[in-house]
């Protein structure tokens, strides 16, 4: 695989692999990642679940539970800080104030029996030296950015708020410290549609306003084209596409990327001509010979079955891991 090389990026990841131990077995969630995210980009990351691209997201904060484990490679932050290194203050430091995480399910992010305004004031009060009116003045501002009351918010107990403003105030909690990179995981998974749209276009705002690099993860490729610059395709633990959103959607390459596309339904679509992908998620204790996207695939043959695809670079830009990327329209 080839990319150039860019002053710009933010996230430099080579060869990442990240296995999770179980007794005698284990099983490659993140397998031999490469890429690269640049500064100040939207980009995201699609596929199903247990593709690991929750995996590699908390890589990328050196945050992988056990019974998982970085095995091997290297995530390199703004040039030259090698996050596999970071000793336990050093983390601590670069987890909310370099990069903050919004996970999937708020509710579970929050403290219960703890107000949200007190909430977030520990946060501030763990890594920065503000007095009570300037962090109260801070979190004003922030949730005035995410489109919620400040004062009702901040008095409100978690359950007091609904799933859509409950997303929002994590969003808020995240930006307390100024990270450069904000990850969302799954951020409208469970919320109805009217509050889905309302939170892709604050990450839109959001964006424009401080500049900080988003990299948005789902199993839905239709919010992307709210938010996003650039997306990379995840299936068995591997990326198969990386491509800009105009290029993937109008002229994807992978046959799993195409198969989402058309099990992917549209507001002016006809629900009718959706085509689910045949089958399901490959057991990744047992992954097939060769491509693993090869039983699922109507484009297989003899190659797919034996040999898996390297992720190279092709004309346009784009990376893709397929024997047969030339005929997939």
């Amino acid at each position: 695989m080839s990319q150039q090389e860019s002053p710009t990026k933010i996230y430099h990841i080579a060869d990442l692999t990240v296995e999770y131990y179980m007794r005698r077995l284990s099983i490659r969630a993140v397998n031999s990642v490469n890429l690269r995210i640049e500064k100040g980009e939207a980009f995201g990351i699609v596929g199903e679940s247990g593709s690991g691209k929750t995996t590699l997201a908390l890589s990328l904060l050196n945050l992988v539970p056990k019974p998982g484990r970085i095995t091997s490679g290297s995530i390199i932050y703004d040039g030259n800080k090698d996050v596999l290194k970071l000793n336990g203050n050093e983390l601590r430091r670069f987890r909310w104030e370099e990069v903050a995480m919004v996970f999937q399910g708020a509710l579970n992010s929050f403290n219960p029996v703890v107000r949200i305004g007190d909430q977030m004031l520990e946060t501030i009060d763990e890594h920065k030296s503000l007095d009570r009116q300037e962090g109260l003045k801070k979190i004003s501002t922030l949730l005035e950015m995410v489109r919620l009351d400040p004062e009702r918010t901040m008095r409100s107990f978690p359950h007091e708020l609904s799933g859509g403003m409950k997303q929002r105030t994590m969003i808020a909690m995240s930006l307390l410290l100024d990270p450069k990179v904000l990850i969302l995981d799954e951020p409208t998974t469970a919320l109805d549609v009217i509050s889905q749209k309302h939170i892709l276009n604050i990450l839109a705002d959001l964006r424009k306003q401080i500049g900080a690099t988003i990299i948005l993860l789902s199993h839905d490729l239709a919010i992307f084209t709210e938010v996003v610059e650039r997306i990379a395709v995840m299936y068995a633990g591997k990326l198969v596409e990386v491509a800009s959103m105009d290029d993937l959607f109008l002229r994807p390459k992978h046959p799993y990327t195409l198969g989402l596309m058309q099990a992917t339904p549209s507001v002016l679509g006809d629900v009718s001509k959706l085509k689910p992908i045949p089958g399901s998620p490959p057991d990744m204790f047992s992954l097939p010979k060769g491509c693993p996207f090869n039983p699922r695939c109507p484009f297989t043959i003899d190659t797919c079955r034996k040999v898996n695809p390297p992720l190279e670079e092709i004309p346009g830009n784009r990376l893709v891991a397929c024997h047969r990327w030339r005929d997939v329209t």
